[in-house]
């Protein structure tokens, strides 16, 4: 609505613009389309003339030459033509004697001939003034032609340049006439005269220019005398069209002023207080119908209807706060309350300017809203903020939240209990600026991230208290939004932790300390079972091998002997079980040969069961070079090789089980600093966005041996497919 009614008068000065002296611009117009068109007119016609005047004398003149140099030739004419035709243009003889040249150069000069050429029939030029050009064949042929096969002669006008007597080069127009040669009543040539034309075109040229000079002369004077006359005209055309343009105007204004008012929400208003203190409207738009359920006559000469539904705890209010406007006359913004009779109460913003009447009363021109929703949702924010405050005061989690530039607006009473600080000391400030609790770096990179993306971070942290505890806190970050879905700040909430990460520590230690005391068991069964049932295994197998070679000869086919037989077969597969369990439990070549070759033994196991290729590397760093393992023994303390050795073996069981793989690639490095195991597989590998299920406790005692060691495990999908494990061991933390 606003935009169209400022565009309004604008569209207004535009037509006014338009019929601004239309007659004179009309006049205006006509004159110079006249002057023009006369201008070119009349120079159309004088060149006409001029060129048609000069065509004609250009043709007399160069018959009379034509005469005269024939008469000069005589009968040289029969001997320079005749003879010529028909001959190599290399064999024409040179221009005559020398008095018909100095006679040719005087019709030159006399006549302002440029030069002169006579043609044979074969169109071969056998005289000249020029002598070079004997023997050339003329360059306009068609003009030529047409001389050489007439009676009437041929005129032709070019622009070119040409070496003039001085033998400077010169722009000039010509005048070429081919002239019919006829001797003894016979055709025998043509006569070419040259003659510069410039001089003629110059002055037609210099009189062209003169003439639109004179009609723009004789115009100017024409329009000069009727200017002051029409523009007198236009002026009083003018002045009649303001007239009826305001008068329009006005009417439209109105019109316009009516409909904005009769749309405007609530109603606008002029209030009157005579010098007596008699209160009415005489101006209430019809929105005055919606509030007080009245009509704008209602109150036009007294307003005590609408003083009757105003608030009882409002009234004394209002009347200081008019009182207070018209004492030192400034703008009124008040709210107040209205009872209508079977309606909800109204709440009414009320904004006016005072004005002095000549009378001395005072006038209020302004507007009144309905403003209750405002103030039902004002009400309701201030009720969820109470909540909120109950909420986050009483917490024992810490709460921090930030505004859209991370500056904080707000801290809860747990993190000032764990941080000793003050509101003036965090709230307004970021992470960047100095401040008592000053939190990590990976922290207000986390509080970045969440307000530019809107991405939900999780992180723990450590938090030193005043009394210098360490503290481990989960910090969640949200962002907040607004109801159009834009970011307007971030809320961070910290959870103390560091009893549930102590007790983890605990738990992981005696699973440790556990899973060591079930090594060194099992070492200790396995050496047990070696040496108890291996020797006795040994025993009987020696025992049965006895008895074999003490078995007469005539008792080696009875069944006897194949009891012998089996009893040593099941002594030598107890032996194989026996070495397998052992190997299964603590496989001895780990503490004899070291954790590569354990691996490379275990792969080879491994092949024989599955089938599956295992393929294994293991390297050591010598200085800046990686050397494979032979027979280098593996510096690496006991704990970490079976841990390794351990995860290996789970790894590789999982493949067996779950992948599909034909294919294992394992390989070991150990330098100065770490150790690394991979191991992947070319199988199925996990699902696009599957996660490692909390039932899998292969992977998580794997996970739970490298954390215990102060190490890193990674689990993933190689680009090729299929899934892979890696391992990396600080050294520091193993030996």
């Amino acid at each position: 609505m606003n935009a169209q009614n400022n565009q309004q008068p604008a569209d207004d000065r535009s037509i006014l613009a338009e019929n601004h002296f239309p007659l004179l611009r009309r006049f205006s117009v006509a004159s110079l389309v006249a002057m023009l068109a006369t201008a070119a007119i009349l120079i159309l016609l004088y060149r006409h003339d001029q060129l048609a005047e000069h065509e004609s004398i250009s043709e007399q003149q160069s018959e009379q030459i034509a005469i005269h140099f024939m008469r000069m030739l005589g009968d040289q004419v029969n001997t320079i033509l005749p003879a010529s035709n028909g001959l190599a243009t290399g064999t024409l003889p040179a221009n005559s004697s020398p008095a018909l040249l100095s006679a040719v150069q005087e019709i030159v000069r006399e006549h302002d001939v440029l030069k002169l050429k006579i043609y044979n029939l074969s169109r071969t030029i056998v005289y000249s003034s020029a002598k070079d050009e004997i023997g050339v064949t003329g360059l306009h042929t068609d003009f030529l032609a047409k001389a050489l096969s007439g009676e009437a002669s041929y005129r032709h006008e070019f622009r070119d340049s040409f070496h003039a007597a001085t033998g400077e080069l010169r722009d000039a127009y010509i005048d070429i006439s081919y002239i019919p040669l006829n001797y003894a009543g016979k055709r025998i040539g043509a006569i070419a005269i040259y003659r510069d034309s410039t001089p003629v075109f110059r002055h037609l040229n210099t009189n062209t220019i003169r003439i639109p000079l004179i009609i723009f002369g004789v115009f100017a004077l024409l329009y000069a005398a009727l200017f002051f006359y029409i523009r007198r005209t236009d002026l009083a055309i003018e002045e009649w069209q303001k007239f009826i343009h305001d008068t329009a105007l006005v009417g439209e204004a109105q019109q316009r002023m009516s409909r904005f008012i009769a749309n405007v929400p609530g109603f606008v208003f002029s209030f009157r207080r005579s010098p007596e203190g008699h209160c009415s409207f005489p101006f209430a738009s019809p929105g005055i119908n919606e509030i007080y359920g009245l009509h704008p006559e209602d109150v036009r000469d007294d307003m005590a209807a609408l003083h009757k539904l105003a608030h009882p705890e409002d009234a004394r209010r209002v009347e200081d706060i008019l009182d207070e406007s018209a004492r030192i006359m400034a703008p009124v913004k008040m709210e107040f309350r209205v009872l209508r009779p079977g309606h909800p109460e109204c709440w009414i913003e009320c904004r006016s300017t005072p004005e002095c009447e000549a009378d001395g009363g005072m006038i209020w021109h302004g507007i009144m809203l309905d403003i209750t929703e405002r103030k039902r949702v004002e009400a309701m924010l201030v009720q969820r903020e109470h909540e909120f405050r109950t909420l986050a005061e009483n917490m024992p989690d810490t709460l921090i939240r930030y505004d859209r530039e991370g500056h904080r607006t707000y801290i809860n009473p747990a993190l000032k209990r764990i941080s000793a600080v003050r509101d003036e000391q965090m709230i307004g400030l970021t992470q960047q600026e100095s401040n008592p609790f000053t939190m990590p770096e990976i922290y207000r990179l986390a509080l970045e991230h969440t307000l530019a993306t809107g991405e939900h971070s999780e992180l723990e942290l450590p938090i030193r208290t005043p009394s210098g505890d360490i503290r481990t806190n989960l910090v969640s970050i949200a962002a907040e939004r607004a109801a159009d879905g834009q970011i307007t700040g971030a809320i961070t909430i910290g959870h103390d932790i560091t009893e549930r990460k102590q007790a983890e520590r605990q738990l992981r230690e005696l699973t440790a300390y556990l899973q060591t005391v079930r090594e060194e068991e099992k070492a200790g069964f396995a050496r047990e079972i070696h040496d108890g049932l291996g020797g006795t295994l040994f025993a009987l197998n020696l025992q049965a091998s006895l008895l074999n070679m003490e078995l007469p000869a005539d008792l080696k086919q009875t069944p006897l002997f194949d009891h012998i037989q089996l009893i040593s077969q099941l002594i030598d597969s107890a032996t194989v079980s026996m070495r397998s369990i052992i190997n299964d439990m603590h496989p001895s070549i780990l503490n004899d040969l070291g954790l590569p070759a354990a691996i490379k033994w275990q792969a080879e196991q491994f092949h024989k069961r599955s089938g599956i290729e295992c393929r294994v590397s293991c390297c050591y760093k010598e200085g800046n070079e990686w050397c494979n393992y032979e027979y280098r023994e593996c510096k690496l303390d006991k704990t970490p090789s079976i841990n390794l050795f351990r995860i290996f073996q789970e790894a590789l069981t999982n493949v067996e089980r779950h992948s599909g793989a034909s294919r294992v690639e394992v390989e070991f490095r150990l330098d100065d600093s770490e150790v690394m195991l991979s191991i992947s597989d070319n199988g199925r590998g996990l699902p696009e966005g599957h996660n490692i299920a909390a039932t899998s406790y292969g992977i998580r005692g794997m996970r739970e041996r490298v954390v215990h060691l102060g190490g890193k495990i990674g689990f993933g999908r190689p680009r090729g497919g299929g899934f892979s494990i890696s391992v990396e061991l600080p050294l520091p933390a193993i030996t």
